[in-house]
């Protein structure tokens, strides 16, 4: 497993709760071309800046517990690189757990690589969370997401949520004109 250093900027999200994932992805495109690694699925936590990202066809949440000790855990059913997961609990809460805001996909219909938003705490009361998405090497790449532990999510195109936006929505399986133009991805409850 290839692992990338924390990048300034990177976002994460998360919550109560631990569940244990598998995540199978399809090889990239840009593997077979140019014979390099191809970071298929990257995850980011906002609170301290760590971030990760796995070759196609690696299990991102294992690596995130193995490299970071955290347990990744979701309140609904989620899909990531067509692979599908129930919530619940498979083991028992570490000492510190994410809670899954949303994923980002790189194609319309939730299809292609993912980036997981995560944090301490679910979408609760007022405020929102920025995500930096150049940072995180998601920026003008984002064309649908899903967004979970009720919140709402908001793409905009420019850095520090300002410019053209799409959202406030829970699913976005197409962007429209803003397909590949997200700088920045919000959410709030």
């Amino acid at each position: 497993m290839k692992s990338m250093k924390p990048r300034k900027g990177a976002t994460l999200f998360a919550m109560l709760g631990v569940m244990s994932l598998g995540l199978l992805s399809a090889p990239s495109a840009q593997a077979a071309d140019t014979g390099t690694t191809a970071f298929e699925s990257c995850w980011a936590d906002l609170d301290t800046g760590q971030s990760l990202c796995v070759a196609a066809g690696e299990d991102l949440f294992t690596a995130i517990e193995e490299e970071t000790g955290l347990t990744v855990v979701f309140d609904t059913e989620i899909t990531v690189s067509g692979a599908t997961f129930e919530p619940g609990l498979a083991r028992e809460v570490s000492p510190r757990a994410t809670v899954v805001r949303a994923i980002l996909y790189d194609d319309i219909n939730y299809g292609g690589g993912s980036f997981v938003v995560t944090a301490s705490i679910a979408c609760t009361g007022t405020g929102e969370l920025l995500t930096a998405l150049h940072g995180a090497g998601w920026g003008d790449r984002v064309s649908s997401f899903k967004t979970y532990a009720s919140c709402r999510g908001r793409i905009y195109e420019d850095v520090g949520g300002s410019g053209a936006t799409y959202g406030w929505t829970t699913a976005a399986p197409s962007l429209g004109v803003m397909n590949d133009k997200g700088s920045t991805f919000g959410t709030k409850y």
